[in-house]
């Protein structure tokens, strides 16, 4: 995987959403940035979903997979 830790603007592919996942500063695990999904706030409750993902090579022979995260949130 490329660019697990989010800091550079490599790798990922983030689909065209209402609310589009989006790299950020403002929570980190480790490093700099973070990738922040779902509606931040609240008064812009919506109906939809915040994804990214990326191609994979899954056993380092070029065999490829496709990983997609996705985080769904309903309360």
């Amino acid at each position: 995987m490329k660019n697990g830790g989010f800091e550079s603007g490599e790798a990922w592919i983030i689909p065209n959403t209402p609310y589009q996942a989006r790299y950020t500063t403002a929570q980190v695990h480790s490093g700099a940035r973070s990738l922040q999904v779902g509606i931040e706030d609240r008064t812009q409750n919506a109906y939809s979903y915040s994804s990214a993902e990326q191609w994979i090579d899954v056993d380092g022979r070029g065999q490829m997979g496709h990983y997609r995260l996705i985080v769904g949130y309903d309360d």
